[in-house]
């Protein structure tokens, strides 16, 4: 058969797309295989896949189409310009069967009109999110690396779900000498970002300083606000010696090579392929406890596994992977480290599994209802959005939120009722959400925006602070503000309110 890979994203490297990526690798030893790469507004198709399947030797298309990797952010109607060209592709290339990376909803139109088999690779979602799909658009299969999420998955949308572990980036491991070192080297890959949890292990690594001879390789994007925090912390403690911030490294390798252990503080994962990556060229890993870890990785076993995700907990556990190589009892886990990655990580073990689950979804013979798309809510989508796009008079700030996010509008007009509301975030975003209000023709009265920092009112309504609001009293809350909305959302959750039943996000 034929396969089509399609990746997730026009800038830049993905984690889910890279391992997609090295899917396609291994499946281009079975099969006929072509990447798909996604490219911008501009044309130009994503340089960091395109070098990387130059490098692999894969073949690859670029095409336009966009994905998302949450149910808020589905855009139907630039979905479903793309299918058009996603089957002209199909049928050029004599496609049988698609895989793609996160919510790919323009691949599924193509799919079902085409009867292909889908499969779509999709990771870590809160069980909350899944309030928004409320539709039989999605793919029927799912392929995930751990089994907390597959489970997940598979229960919120009825669909199929196999777990298949990140698949090794060398044929074997990459032996390394495990004695005491004068200088021990820890990696940390990937973006410099909350859920990451980089500042926790720099302070971490800071109280050992005074113990062991240590450093913290920090390789990942570092440019964002979080990042900045991280590089200012070092600064300020005067531990730049100790600690190093490389970046985005296209080909970690040799980085890899020169370290001794890998770190992984991350607060939110379905399964670091990081870790993959370390005992692949054999580190010792040091890991949170994060979704799928506990299900592969026991402490002192094959790997130091954190009791939480604190500096405090991933100090003691650097503290113990560096006895365990003064005492030497650090060969006994890299023992074990390598017996499991024969078992999970291994190509072959990874290939097989990959495609085994090939072979049943087409024994499986589901392609999804195409009938759908003509189905009474899909067409009050459509009819909504014919409704509210021809307003020329629209500010561009509002026809684009209709245009992209369409899907969530009709979901917000079935789903919200009478009553009164407030809207956290009294900037442009929040202006935004106000107008939307009354576009939408949702009979909700605005009552107040809530923000921290800003007093007096806007868009003629008073601004309070977060305590100042009787949440008993108010049936919704918009969040409408740039930037992580977690801490809000777990405000007004702990404040009795419920995401996506009276808590969403609007405008943003």
């Amino acid at each position: 058969m034929k396969i089509a890979f399609f990746l997730d994203t026009p800038y830049g490297l993905g984690g889910a797309g890279n391992l997609l990526l090295q899917q396609a690798g291994l499946m281009s030893k079975l099969h006929d295989i072509v990447v798909v790469v996604p490219c911008g507004e501009n044309g130009g198709g994503n340089e960091e896949y395109i070098k990387r399947c130059k490098k692999k030797g894969l073949p690859y298309q670029v095409l336009y189409y966009k994905v998302s990797t949450d149910f808020y952010c589905i855009d139907y109607i630039q979905a479903l310009e793309c299918k058009k060209s996603i089957i002209d592709f199909a049928v050029r290339e004599n496609i049988t069967f698609f895989h793609s990376v996160q919510l790919n909803i323009a691949v599924e139109m193509a799919a079902r009109e085409r009867k292909i088999p889908h499969v779509m690779d999709i990771y870590q979602l809160k069980e909350e999110e899944f309030a928004l799909a409320y539709a039989d658009i999605y793919p029927h299969y799912h392929l995930c690396d751990s089994e907390l999420y597959a489970k997940r998955w598979s229960n919120m949308l009825g669909i199929t779900s196999k777990c298949v572990r990140p698949v090794a980036p060398l044929d074997k491991i990459k032996e390394k000498d495990h004695s005491e070192k004068t200088c021990y080297k820890i990696a940390m890959l990937g973006a410099v970002c909350e859920r990451k949890n980089q500042l926790a292990a720099i302070k971490a690594v800071e109280k050992c300083l005074g113990q062991y001879p240590i450093s913290l390789e920090i390789a990942g994007d570092a440019e964002s606000i979080y990042g900045k925090q991280c590089r200012d912390y070092v600064e300020r403690q005067g531990i730049g010696r100790n600690i190093h911030f490389f970046g985005f490294l296209s080909d970690i390798g040799s980085l890899l090579e020169e370290c001794d252990c890998l770190l992984c503080a991350s607060m939110d994962e379905s399964f670091p392929s990081s870790i993959v990556e370390a005992v692949t060229y054999d580190l010792t890993v040091i890991a949170t406890p994060v979704a799928g870890v506990p299900e592969v990785f026991r402490n002192e076993h094959n790997a130091f596994i954190t009791e939480g995700y604190d500096e405090t907990h991933i100090y003691q556990a650097i503290i113990s992977c560096l006895k365990s190589y003064a005492d030497g009892s650090i060969a006994f886990l890299h023992t074990n480290a390598k017996n499991t990655w024969k078992d999970f990580f291994s190509p072959e073990t990874v290939g097989n599994e990959i495609n085994g689950y090939y072979m049943a979804i087409i024994a499986d013979g589901k392609t999804g209802d195409g009938t759908v798309y003509d189905s009474q809510p899909l067409k009050e989508v459509n009819a909504l959005y014919q409704t509210l796009w021809p307003e020329k008079t629209l500010p561009s700030e509002l026809r684009e939120f209709i245009s992209k996010k369409i899907w969530y509008c009709y979901f917000l007009k079935k789903k919200i009722g009478k009553g009164k509301a407030c809207i956290w975030g009294a900037g442009k975003l929040g202006g935004l959400a106000f107008e939307l209000v009354k576009i939408l023709e949702l009979e909700i009265e605005i009552t107040a925006f809530i923000d921290m920092a800003k007093t007096g009112q806007y868009c003629g309504k008073p601004i309070r602070k977060p305590t100042d609001i009787d949440y008993g009293h108010t049936d919704y809350v918009f969040i409408s503000f740039a930037g992580s909305r977690d801490e809000v959302v777990k405000y007004l959750c702990g404040n009795g309110m419920v995401y996506h039943k009276n808590v969403f996000l609007l405008g943003c």
